[in-house]
Order: structure tokens, then C-alpha cells, then sequence
């Protein structure tokens, strides 16, 4: 007697891939451009479009590691000066000290649908603000016309400021969001760095570390070849 074998397809379920739930971040730095900012309660990514490096920042010691995906290498930055996604955000405010500065909030308002207040000088009244028109001295106009961070988002202090030392900003345990440079002639307006959009989203957890095979490099610029020149304002490089 014959034997018939029926066979039926068995769907094999995806294994799940583990994600976790970050707050997305689409700014403009003057400086580099578009860049996206990823940040969870243990992690913070950079990532400029266009570029071929990340800057990592992960809990407990928040260093910060320089990622390339041209070389397939990575770096970790050993001070708060080599955190390397742009050289010239440091030059932004290269000597001036603004450590000792007490900031006051002048003004709270939302800000790509984030809650943010307006740090400015507590030591500088509203008078002496209101009487200054632009400027050329970017330390005072911080203290003066102010800076937006963002007020109760998920992430430790260390991590903010990890941040805001990357954009070249005054480190005050909150995120920074807007600068807005007010030109000395003619009273433009100029954006130093401005947040444009905000979202959560859900990403594989291991979109939040250095990825698998890369090695350790000595220097975070490492195979950035011309791409350094270019991060580099004209303005600040050495005339040849």
C-alpha cells in the first residue's frame, strides 16, 4: 500500500531584536551643518549626515569615543578638549572661561515641541541686557542674550554636558538646543546651533554601541584623510 507524505510549510517566527526607546534630535551647528542626536538614559549618539564618523557616549563614565565607519576603527578621547566630532566647535569659544558663570532662567518657551528656558548671566539685569545691541564677543553674548537648553528630558547631567562640550557651548547639566548669534553690523541674526525637530523612535540596542569587528585607534581622525580639512572652519585654518 502506497503512503502519501504531505508536507506543509511551517512559518519560522524572526527572532525579535532587541531595541531601545530614544529621543531623536535633528539640529544645525553653523559650524558642521545638519547633525542627528540620538539619547536614551544610557547612551548619546552624533551623527552628521554626510561624514563618516559618530561620536559614542555611554553610561557609567560617559567617555566619550570617536567612531569611524570609513577605517572600521573607533577612539576614545582621553579629555574634554579631543572630543573630536568637530575641532572647530572648541574654537567657538576658544579662551573664555565661563565655568564660574551662575545662569538664571530669563525665559521659558518649547522649542521643536521640547520644554526650554533661556539660561542667561544671573550676575547681567534685563536693563543691561535690553541695552545691548549686537555683538562680537560670542562669551559675552552668552551671558548677555543667552542660550535654550532643554528642561526635563531622560538624561543625566554628565551626559548634557558631554554635549554641550561637543557643540562648543557652556555646561550646565541640560541639553543645549539654540544660540543665536545677534551680528555686531547690521543686527542679523545668525544660528550657531538650532534645533529644527524632535521625535521618539525605537532603535536597535546596538545602534547605540561601537559596532562588531571595529578596532581601537590612537587617533579619533583616523583615515578621515581631506575629510578633516573640511570640518575645519577657513577662517581659523593657517594660511598656506
Amino acid at each position: 500500500m502506497a503512503v502519501l507524505f504531505f508536507f506543509c510549510p511551517i512559518a519560522v517566527a524572526a527572532t525579535p531584536q532587541n531595541t531601545t526607546d530614544v529621543l531623536v534630535l535633528k539640529q544645525f551647528h553653523r559650524s558642521g551643518g545638519e547633525q542627528i542626536l540620538y539619547l536614551s538614559s544610557s547612551s548619546i549618539k552624533i551623527v552628521q549626515p554626510g561624514t563618516r564618523s559618530v561620536t559614542l557616549a555611554t553610561a557609567p563614565k560617559w567617555q566619550v569615543t570617536v567612531i569611524n565607519n570609513s577605517s572600521h576603527t573607533y577612539c576614545l578621547t582621553k579629555s574634554s578638549s579631543s572630543q573630536g566630532l568637530l575641532v572647530q566647535r572648541a574654537m567657538l569659544l576658544e579662551g573664555v572661561d565661563l565655568s564660574r558663570v551662575k545662569w538664571r532662567i530669563a525665559r521659558r518657551q518649547q522649542i521643536a515641541g521640547l520644554d526650554a528656558a533661556l539660561y542667561v548671566d544671573s550676575a547681567v539685569s534685563d536693563k543691561q541686557r535690553a541695552r545691548e545691541g549686537g555683538f562680537q564677543d560670542l562669551g559675552k553674548e552668552l551671558r548677555y542674550r543667552g542660550f535654550w537648553v532643554a528642561e526635563n528630558l531622560n538624561i543625566s547631567k554628565e551626559a548634557a554636558d558631554q554635549i554641550a562640550g561637543i557643540s562648543g557651548l557652556p555646561l550646565t547639566g541640560k541639553v543645549p538646543l539654540r544660540f543665536i548669534h545677534l551680528t555686531l553690523m547690521g543686527h542679523h541674526e545668525v544660528a550657531i546651533l538650532d534645533t529644527l525637530k524632535s521625535y521618539k523612535e525605537k532603535i536597535p540596542v546596538n545602534d547605540m554601541s561601537i559596532p562588531k569587528g571595529y578596532t581601537l585607534s590612537k587617533t579619533e581622525f583616523d583615515g578621515l584623510g581631506e575629510e578633516l580639512d573640511e570640518l575645519i572652519p577657513r577662517s581659523s585654518q593657517k594660511a598656506k
